[in-house]
């Protein structure tokens, strides 16, 4: 009696995993159907225009921006790779220009209030490298709270660790590049906030922990790979340690891809980078925010995700396996459940 109760658990058990097989694979085969429809779509888009962003950059004289931005669709291999070859010759040429390049740099190093501009970003760090800047820096702020103006807590607390001893053989030139980013607004409000902890943290401890290392090692990690123009750009993206690890990471597999995908992407840039396979990514360099703003308006995720494991199976296996499956479970069955029904006839 009980070895037909078992071969009967057994064969329901078989049946059932059989049905939720291939029902399983269904439903992942219809999605995935669905998430093809939607590339499609995807594809159908237009393609940003890079041509007239970038002779738009060459207007406004903003020439690092432009070649950067040449350099990025050249590299990733974009459709209109070609048409930017000869602007980018001509922001190089204006950019070069000695006149254009002392202002900058001078006006920038005299009062660290750089415009975004390779030029005056570099002059600005340079300063704080020779500690003219961080001093400088220390006073306005010493100033503006002496007279009741509004201090930026994140910009003193910079500044105070490029004077300290020990931050220079841990975070070498990383105050003064978080410092002219905080100046043109490339430091969220969030990161604000985690930095200035951070500060606190080392100032109460008088040690620099792991984490603080890491943040600095992230931070010359994506600066060395993506340069200083990508890594502003990316940066103000980042809200916390772990959102920069990310942008650190995928900077160095490819810092034009990570660069444009974060331009079109904005705010929901960390979250792309996570959820996106390197093809979609290329999808949403090629189109543009729009692409972006596809995937949010139908809330379908899935089709930048991949493959899961049901969708890798062939179609022919589940279903050769959910039939031998079924039919042995149907045997065994009937095997335990007939001898049963026999016995109660007598």
């Amino acid at each position: 009696m009980i070895k037909r109760l078992l071969i009967n658990i057994c064969g329901i058990l078989l049946i059932v995993l059989a049905v939720y097989c291939w029902q399983k694979h269904r439903i992942e085969i219809e999605k995935m159907q669905k998430e093809q429809d939607i590339r499609v779509e995807i594809y159908k888009l237009p393609d940003h225009d890079y041509v007239s962003e970038i002779k738009s950059l060459i207007d406004e004289k903003r020439y690092g921006e432009a070649i950067v931005l040449c350099e990025d669709v050249q590299k990733i291999g974009l459709p209109c790779a070609p048409d930017v070859a000869a602007l980018k010759t001509k922001a190089e040429k204006e950019s070069k220009k000695f006149w254009n390049r002392f202002w900058k740099s001078g006006r920038a190093f005299i009062t660290g209030n750089p415009d975004g501009s390779i030029e005056e970003i570099s002059a600005s760090v340079i300063s704080d490298m020779l500690l003219y800047g961080d001093a400088r820096d220390l006073v306005k702020q010493g100033w503006f709270k002496i007279t009741g103006q509004e201090t930026d807590p994140l910009l003193a607390a910079l500044a105070a660790a490029g004077l300290v001893t020990e931050f220079v053989d841990v975070a070498d030139w990383c105050p003064a590049v978080l410092k002219a980013f905080r100046k043109i607004g490339a430091v969220s409000a969030k990161m604000a906030d985690y930095l200035v902890s951070m500060f606190k943290n080392v100032a109460k401890t008088g040690k620099i922990n792991k984490g603080t290392k890491a943040f600095f090692k992230n931070t010359k990690k994506m600066v060395d790979s993506a340069g200083l123009i990508r890594t502003k750009n990316m940066f103000k993206y980042a809200d916390n340690a772990g959102d920069l690890a990310l942008l650190a990471k995928k900077s160095a597999d490819n810092s034009a891809l990570t660069h444009v995908v974060a331009k079109h992407a904005g705010k929901q840039t960390v979250e792309v980078l996570k959820k996106s396979t390197p093809g979609f990514l290329k999808v949403v360099a090629r189109k543009g925010r729009l692409a972006v703003r596809f995937m949010k308006v139908y809330n379908k995720h899935h089709a930048v995700i991949e493959k899961t494991f049901w969708q890798k199976i062939p179609k022919g296996l589940v279903n050769g396996f959910s039939a031998v499956s079924g039919l042995i479970g149907l045997i065994l069955l009937l095997a335990g459940a007939v001898p049963l029904f026999a016995n109660k006839r007598k």
